[in-house]
Formats: C-alpha cells, structure tokens, sequence
C-alpha cells in the first residue's frame, strides 16, 4: 500500500499558474528586457493582475495568502504556502491555470576534485591561446553563494588580466572593458526596478569580479558561504571562472602555475546569486527568481546544481 504524501492540513509549497502568458511566452525577447519599455508594461501589467488574483484567492480561502514570491518573465506563477487541502479550492478561482507543488532540493556534494582537468575536458587552453578568456561574460552562479573574498575571484587580479588583454589590442582598459560589454554598477542600477531582488546596485555589487551578489533564499545581501556551510557555490564558480593570475609577493603570477587552479572562461565576471539556505534546501521559485534576474542582467550562462529533490 502506498502511504499518501499530504495530510490536509500540511502547508505544501506551491506554484500557482496564471491563464496569461509570462513575458517571455508573449513573444519578448531576451535582449535588453531589462530596458525594453514595451517588456516592463507588460511584466507590470501581469503584476498587477497576479494581485487581483491574490485578492481573490484570498476571498475564497478566507484568510491572507502566504505569498513567497512573483514571477513574471518566465512564467506568470504566484509562488505560495498553502495547505494542501486548498489546492483544488485555488485551482477553481477565475484566472488560476494550475496550482503545482513545488520540488525541494538538497545541496550535491562538493568533494570531487577538479583541479586541472576542466581545461582539458573542454580544451579550454586552446581558446586561451587564441585570446578568448570570457572577458565581458556574464556567469550566473545560481547556487550555496560564492566567497567573494577568496584569492581566485580577487578584483585586481582580474583587473590586471583585462589589462593585459587591453594592452595587447592596442587599447585603453575602460575603452577596453566597454568594448567587451562588463557588468557595471551602472548598468545594475538602470535595471534595478525589474529584477525580482528589487537590488540597490551599491549593496549588491561585491567587486569587479563579482559584480552582483543576492541572497534569494533569506532576501538579502548576506552570503551564508561561511567556513562550516557548503562550499558548493564557490567550488563551481572556481570551475567556471577562477582567475588567471593571482598577486605573490607583490607580483601577478599565473595561477596554473602557483595553485594549479584556473577558471574555464578566467576573465568572466560571477553573479553569485544564492538560492540556498544554510542548512541546504531550497525549491522551484527560488531558483526560478534568480533566473529570471540573471535574464534581466544579461548573464551569458547561469549554472544550476540542483541537487538531489526532496521527496519530503
């Protein structure tokens, strides 16, 4: 006999699906949403369409709503606690598509050990030689949060690299750094009213290297990466974008040489963005806010390990 997974009673996390379709499904693109005037009335327009039907969600249960989250880009879902009792009451309110449950993650073990072999699993050297380092890309790393501090995302050293890289074409490092598209604070500020962390671009912004950092699990801009929690976010932004030289003795050294440790695409800036509480879970919307934040900040890739799903 098969034990049922819900009691009545039990609060379950829940997407519920509206009948519009998000942003994305009506056809915007991708590029520049975060500016594109005709994008932002939509996703406004959906907002406030997701608080009527909140409104109405309310009037049927006959008590508030315990709403998590909003999202609009991706999907139009009204991220919520309920009991499990109310789903099929919510699933009858005009404008509610489907109410899902949510699946909850753990973190992946993070011990295997990488160092010197992504290179060449992906021929990564090769690009290297041709002068390609990632310099200008955007990588979200959608994950435990990454420690920001550590030696192989430190700002100057990846300063210094784009200098290098500015010398050899000839140009000026800003004209250099504009050329190539990085991350700015400006840049965060102009589209902060879009992003789900609703992000004040002088909190979030960590360093060169790391030019944005949110927590989305506890909605703030503290990293629960802290010596004792998972190392997981920093250990896959180590893979995707460890820098190429590190600062010994007052001089730029290559780090392959001095800790055998080298990002994929070492010039790429790190979006850490977590989505992982300290004691290890998260679930659907969670990741799915950072996504769509990682969208509107023009990330070229966005890792996800989800982990293994939560059947509790």
């Amino acid at each position: 006999e098969v034990a049922f997974p819900y009691e009545a009673d039990d609060m379950v996390p829940v997407a519920i699906v509206l009948d519009a379709p998000s942003t994305i499904g009506a056809g915007y693109s991708v590029n520049g949403i975060g500016t594109n005037a005709q994008a932002i009335a939509y996703r406004d327009s959906l907002k406030q369409n997701q608080k009527t039907v909140t409104a109405r969600i309310e009037e049927r249960l006959g008590k508030t709503l315990s709403v998590q989250g909003n999202l609009t880009l991706l999907v139009n879902v009204i991220a919520a606690e309920v009991r499990y009792g109310d789903i099929n009451r919510i699933k009858l309110v005009d404008g509610v598509k489907d109410v899902q449950i949510e699946a909850t993650y753990t973190v992946q073990d993070d011990s295997i050990n990488t160092a010197l072999t992504t290179q060449y699993m992906t021929f990564a050297s090769s690009a290297w030689a041709a002068g390609i380092t990632g310099a200008g890309s955007r990588v979200a790393i959608i994950d435990t949060g990454v420690e920001d501090e550590h030696q192989a995302f430190d700002s100057k050293a990846y300063e210094y690299s784009l200098m290098k890289s500015a010398f050899d074409r000839g140009m000026l490092l800003d004209d250099y750094m504009a050329e190539v598209g990085v991350l700015t604070k400006e840049e965060i500020a102009a589209v902060s009213s879009q992003l789900n962390s609703q992000a004040d671009a002088e909190q979030a912004y960590k360093s060169g290297k790391v030019p944005y950092g949110y927590n989305y699990n506890s909605g703030n801009y503290e990293s629960d990466n802290y010596a004792g929690s998972s190392e997981h976010g920093s250990h896959v932004a180590g893979i995707a974008a460890a820098n190429r030289y590190l600062k010994v003795d007052g001089k730029y050294v290559e780090a392959a040489l001095k800790t055998g440790t080298v990002g994929v695409a070492p010039d790429a800036q790190i979006l850490a963005m977590q989505v992982f509480s300290p004691s290890g879970g998260t679930r659907d919307s969670v990741y799915f806010l950072a996504i769509e934040d990682a969208i509107v900040l023009g990330c070229d890739a966005a890792n996800l390990s989800l982990g293994s799903v939560n059947p509790g």
